[in-house]
């Protein structure tokens, strides 16, 4: 008899700005910036709001650091509850709202977005537009949740997956304002003067943890081997297969070959005839 197990998901979970605490997020522990001085933040029925449409020149947003370290390896997202009111750019490869989120070795993602497209900034050629997805984002609240995990990110927006891909390093990029340098750094607004927005913001949360394995399948395979499949999301070696004769252990890792086939791991072991349980880890 063999059994497969998953692991329970491991999670903290933590408010970076909660718009029921009555300030804007410059009070709560993020950094307001505005160049030149010509939009300012203002805060009223629970929501932030940030408008840089009396310019195209006008750079401005809210940037911090996170509370703790953003470990690509484990996984972490960035979830934020917005309102898009207006925004308009003149070029394709810039946003009048944009959300960055790089991790610990400063890796990560910028998000453009439009009224009508969310789309990822590339890293090769430099903040250019890269994958996409028409979907209407202006007209009410929204929530968008931008996750990573080892080299990939996800992007789901008002509960539904939209966009996903490989995470981007925007060190090599140079200027006087640079924040591509710093770990684990976060950004919410208008970080180009080639575009213009206005937006409310109410909510931003971060979670951070061990992400839950990949459910296992279990087949039968020639000569009486097993065949355990799982997803291949953060890469064929993301999660270590583990097994044992009972479920309180002891648990042995299981160094066998692996191979991916359709967006799956594929993994044979053979097994004495007895009652073996699998995980992964």
């Amino acid at each position: 008899m063999v059994l497969v197990l998953g692991l329970a998901l491991r999670v903290q979970a933590q408010a970076l700005f909660d718009g029921v605490q009555g300030t804007p997020p410059s009070g709560q522990g993020w950094t307001f910036l505005a160049l030149p001085a010509l939009a300012s933040e203002t805060f009223a029925n629970g929501a932030a709001r940030l408008d840089t449409t009396a310019s195209g020149s006008i750079f401005a947003g809210w940037s911090r650091v996170s509370p703790v370290p953003l470990d690509r390896n484990q996984g972490f997202a960035v979830e934020m509850e917005f309102e898009l009111q207006s925004e308009t750019h003149a070029s394709t490869n810039r946003a009048g709202l944009s959300l960055i989120v790089l991790g610990a070795d400063r890796k990560g993602l910028e998000l453009g977005i439009w009224t009508n497209r969310l789309w990822a900034q590339a890293d090769s050629p430099m903040f250019t537009q890269a994958e996409g997805v028409e979907t209407a984002v202006i007209g009410g609240w929204r929530t968008l949740r931008l996750s990573v995990l080892g080299d990939a990110y996800t992007v789901t927006f008002d509960g539904v997956q939209v966009l996903n891909g490989a995470v981007r390093d925007y060190t090599p990029f140079t200027g006087a304002i640079d924040p591509y340098e710093t770990p684990n750094f976060l950004f919410i607004g208008d970080d180009t003067t080639s575009a213009r927005g206005a937006y409310r913001l109410r909510r931003v949360q971060l979670q951070v943890g061990t992400p839950q394995p990949p459910v296992m399948k279990l087949l039968r395979g020639s000569d009486d081997a097993l065949e355990l499949t799982w997803d291949a999301a953060g890469g064929v070696s993301r999660w270590k297969l583990e097994s044992a004769a009972a479920l309180d252990g002891p648990w042995t890792v299981q160094d066998v070959a692996r191979t991916e086939l359709a967006g799956e791991v594929r993994v044979s072991v053979r097994t004495l005839d007895e009652a073996r349980w699998f995980r992964l880890r």
